[in-house]
């Protein structure tokens, strides 16, 4: 008895077409398609993905080429193809994350970050960190973290710590997020807005807060605040007296007035909790929390009555 195919052979050729599609191997995959073309007529994807290998094919005409093209030139060519999907209807399609995820990792070579590629990505002020959080590849954007810190221990800035923040909360480090979180809140707080934060326990805690804090203006600048109380943010012990001195010297800079009033707030809450952890003065921290906002000063003593907290503010 004749064996009986798994696949009619149009379905064999389809999964060859997307494989080598996405696998960027343009030519090969163009052939498949055409193929696909005389024994799938209806299939509707056949026309943009030959329109796609032409676009390529017309730039490499042999597969091989595109594997021996610099790594430059390959992301600008990329980015002239995005260009060129600017108009099309399948420009949303999965396909086309596969196909670039497969040229960002392999054809540019992200996936094993070469120090020379990485140096030659920087010349040209592109970031390979960048490049892998667009990708989503966030267990390799988490190691080009470390590796560029190792390489310069002083790297820092509100935007290289938000980017830091939402790598290390899409990897599954929250502590290492949040930590994050919090340097770019003290060091460039005018830098986030609430579509910064992707820790979705941080803002529901915000939420508890206010009900509409998605419109009461500043009130991204509570989360510090409110990870306080909670307890989302924690620092080492040897870290205390170094962050008490620079949350002073952020006190002072900044000035009383209702553009800043919940970043003071925040700054003050904290002032008060490691001045007290360490056994310093945190009365005048609280009465400057008090004349920013009596309401929310009672918040912080009821939180700190109920976990057997409190402290008396009297001297």
């Amino acid at each position: 008895m004749e064996q009986l195919y798994l696949f009619a052979p149009p379905e064999i050729i389809k999964n060859k077409a997307l494989k080598t599609l996405v696998g960027a191997e343009f030519v090969q995959s163009e052939k498949y398609w055409r193929e696909l073309e005389q024994l799938d007529p209806w299939n509707a994807f056949v026309g943009a993905a030959l329109d796609i290998c032409r676009f390529w094919n017309g730039l490499y005409p042999n597969d091989d080429m595109l594997n021996r093209t610099d790594p430059l030139k390959v992301y600008r060519l990329w980015r002239e193809f995005e260009t060129y999907l600017h108009c099309k209807e399948y420009r949303g399609s999965a396909i086309i994350g596969q196909i670039k995820e497969n040229i960002f990792l392999r054809k540019m070579g992200l996936e094993h970050g070469s120090p020379a590629l990485r140096e030659s990505l920087e010349r040209h002020g592109i970031e390979m960190l960048d490049l892998l959080m667009e990708i989503e590849k966030w267990a390799l954007a988490a190691e080009e973290i470390r590796t560029v810190r190792m390489r310069n221990p002083s790297q820092g800035g509100g935007a290289f710590f938000l980017k830091c923040s939402e790598v290390y909360y899409k990897s599954g480090n929250m502590p290492a997020s949040r930590r994050f979180l919090l340097q770019t809140f003290w060091d460039e707080p005018d830098l986030i807005g609430l579509r910064h934060v992707v820790d979705s326990e941080l803002l529901n805690e915000l939420e508890d807060l206010y009900s509409d804090y998605e419109t009461r203006q500043g009130s991204v600048e509570l989360i510090p605040y409110v990870g306080l109380m909670e307890g989302s943010f924690t620092l080492p012990l040897e870290d205390r007296l170094q962050y008490l001195a620079n949350l002073r010297k952020n006190a002072e800079r900044c000035e009383a007035g209702t553009q800043i009033r919940y970043r003071l707030f925040s700054l003050y809450a904290w002032q008060s909790e490691l001045a007290q952890l360490i056994g310093a003065d945190f009365v005048d921290a609280r009465n400057r929390m008090r004349t920013l906002d009596g309401e929310l000063f009672m918040h912080y003593m009821d939180r700190k009555r109920r976990s057997g907290r409190i402290t008396s503010s009297r001297r």
